[in-house]
């Protein structure tokens, strides 16, 4: 009877517990990982990293990106963490950069920014390329930054 309860709490540590709780994580400004077939990198992606702050428990990134000749309406922006072995897909919340727009002189690119807060608990230890995959109006790109993003015992770092 106890292996029975035993069995049975350790199939729903490792197979329930962990889609069962995210649900309940679904915070606002917190980003979600999606399972989303990214293109080949594209390089046609302007974006900077404005600003990042770690803590023991996420990752925030700051930035603004747009598609090069596309504005920045109807479109999706999300963070994407690439090791040689795992893809990490994260959603963003739209941020107003009227900087931006007035940088390039594009009123189109007032909603380029983008804010992410990532659980560092989902990311894996390892060494991450950071990108950016912009899609919408039947148009996608994908980009790498130079930023290179190490998680080992519990530390983050983010540097270029």
């Amino acid at each position: 009877m106890h292996g029975m309860i035993l069995g049975g709490f350790l199939l729903y540590s490792l197979f329930l517990a962990g889609p069962l709780f995210d649900r309940f994580e679904a915070t606002s400004g917190i980003s979600i990982l999606h399972d989303i077939s990214l293109p080949g990198e594209t390089d046609n992606i302007m974006c900077g990293l404005t600003r990042h702050t770690i803590d023991t428990a996420t990752i925030q990134l700051d930035g603004w990106a747009f598609i090069e000749g596309h504005g920045s309406e109807n479109k999706e922006t999300f963070i994407v963490l690439k090791s040689h072995n795992r893809v990490y897909v994260f959603d963003t919340v739209d941020r107003r950069r009227s900087d931006i727009a007035r940088q390039f002189d594009r009123p189109d690119l007032i909603r380029s920014g983008f804010m992410a807060v990532i659980p560092s608990r989902k990311i894996r230890s390892g060494e991450y390329s950071v990108g950016l995959y912009i899609t919408g109006d039947d148009m996608e790109a994908l980009e790498f930054t130079d930023w290179v993003l190490s998680k080992s015992a519990g530390e983050v770092r983010l540097a270029l």
